[in-house]
């Protein structure tokens, strides 16, 4: 079973997920522990458009790399994650996204 799982994870793309977000404090948590499913765990980038919470904080306490792009504007939040981001695929992703176990 250990083997097939390597072979699986050795198989997968290098990912980047892009997470464009403003004040989403609440929602983030959610979204960034069905990533931390994800083997291997993908780069996580979340661009911040200024919020007034604690948006930054979450985000970096689940491993995620904040980016500021203010003001907001969800294009340039996007430009902004797929610019920086380290891998070549990319996956965009809402704050209030929720993945399935199986993803």
């Amino acid at each position: 079973m250990r083997a097939e799982r390597n072979n699986r994870e050795a198989a997968l793309p290098a990912l980047s997920v892009v997470i464009p977000c403003l004040n989403e404090a609440a929602r983030l948590p959610l979204l960034l522990a069905d990533l931390q499913r994800y083997t291997p765990i993908p780069e996580l980038l979340v661009v911040d458009g200024g919020s007034g919470d604690r948006s930054a904080e979450v985000a970096e306490l689940a491993g995620a790399r904040v980016l500021p792009s203010v003001p907001a504007c969800r294009g340039r939040q996007l430009a902004t994650g797929a610019r920086q981001a380290g891998n070549s695929w990319l996956l965009f992703l809402h704050a209030d996204s929720r993945l399935p176990r199986q993803w």
